[in-house]
């Protein structure tokens, strides 16, 4: 899994990026939806594990809300790049 999440990743970031620009549009108000939940939600309190979080693309807004955020994925590959 890690050497074909790395070679999707050595291969595709342009493509990855067109993609989500293409389908933004369709997403926006979901996104803005889960973002308002866990900004209402979530406190410094809280512990939140994030299972498949990929290269972390919606994990900022949880680790901006303050609380305690542990991110998994199963590529360490993917991981390095949340890592960064």
């Amino acid at each position: 899994y890690d050497e074909r999440a790395s070679d999707i990743l050595n291969r595709s970031t342009f493509v990855f990026d067109e993609f989500l620009e293409i389908t933004s549009k369709y997403l926006h108000k979901h996104y803005i939806a889960y973002y308002n939940f866990l900004q209402k939600n979530l406190n410094k309190k809280q512990e939140v594990l994030e299972l498949g979080c990929g290269t972390g693309t919606h994990s900022e807004i949880l680790l901006c809300s303050g609380a305690k955020v542990i991110l998994s994925d199963i590529s360490s590959k993917t991981m390095e790049v949340v890592e960064t």
